[in-house]
């Protein structure tokens, strides 16, 4: 297999790894007071901020190349701290159900 060629199965880990991901990001948005639909969209409008960072290596990587953090914090996960785990799994799977 050559270097860098990802298979169907490993695109599709990435995608739904990427959903959970932004589930979450949402989830907690949710529960700090926004709408769902605003979350929803602040989450989309982040993905795309970050996408275009990691394009730009505006973005400190790991030595594997993964993104360790983002250059600009407004851009970065929300912190879950001191939130319901509970509240934040349920809401998430909700909005996960919600595109399936």
């Amino acid at each position: 297999m050559a270097p860098g060629y990802i298979t169907e199965q490993q695109e599709e880990e990435q995608r739904e790894a990427l959903i959970d991901a932004q589930a979450t990001d949402a989830a907690i948005h949710i529960i700090n007071g926004m709408t769902e639909s605003g979350a929803l969209a602040r989450v989309e409008g982040v993905h795309h901020l970050r996408e275009e960072a990691e394009a730009t290596d505006h973005c400190i990587r790991d030595e594997d190349g993964y993104v360790e953090s983002y250059l600009d914090s407004a851009i970065e996960r929300p912190s879950s701290q001191g939130l319901n785990p509970k509240q934040i799994y349920a809401i998430k799977h909700k909005i996960i159900e919600q595109f399936q």
